[in-house]
């Protein structure tokens, strides 16, 4: 989604895009950290995900995610990426992972247990996105 700005050519901070926690979509990034942690117009987010299914419906769940925020008159490098490890289980139907339960690690904000569950499971097809 493009966000039209006006003459001063700058996006209010508060809907610039995130890192940290869960965006305004819900979407994670750097779970370790608290929501909406980093803030700014340039982001850079590398995630590398394995999940496997062990026996049945039953299967693991490792991720790596790391990632940094610039503001405008910044450089956007990989120095001083922030980084989160989770590891979790899985529960799957389909062949697909509808149920995950994850601690996620790596930041000096301490960790995260999240449990999350696929909305296609309650019969919902989602919300459209805020941004």
């Amino acid at each position: 989604v493009l966000l039209e700005v006006g003459d001063t050519g700058a996006v209010p901070f508060y809907l610039q895009r995130t890192l940290g926690g869960s965006d305004i979509d819900g979407n994670r990034a750097l779970a370790s950290y608290d929501d909406y942690r980093f803030r700014g117009p340039h982001l850079l987010l590398l995630q590398e995900t394995l999940e496997h299914a062990i026996w049945g419906p039953f299967g693991f769940l490792l991720q790596g995610e790391h990632g940094r925020v610039a503001a405008q008159n910044q450089s956007l490098d990989f120095n001083g990426l922030r980084n989160t490890f989770t590891f979790g289980a899985t529960l799957r139907a389909g062949g697909f992972p509808v149920v995950n339960a994850t601690w996620s690690t790596g930041g000096p904000e301490g960790s995260h247990f999240i449990l999350t569950m696929d909305a296609s499971l309650l019969g919902s097809g989602g919300r459209p996105p805020l941004q």
